[in-house]
């Protein structure tokens, strides 16, 4: 997972609420949190 943020996109989030990180979760990871994601929503 990508953490680290450049001052420039702290300001961005600042001013209008959101930011994009581009590749912020590997291939992996993103499996993951889509699988539990999906889990919990068969859930409710």
């Amino acid at each position: 997972m990508k953490t680290d943020l450049t001052q420039e996109q702290i300001e961005f989030y600042q001013e209008n609420g959101y930011i994009i990180i581009e590749d912020f979760l590997t291939p992996e990871e993103l499996a993951t949190w889509r699988r539990h994601v999906d889990d919990a929503v068969a859930r409710r």
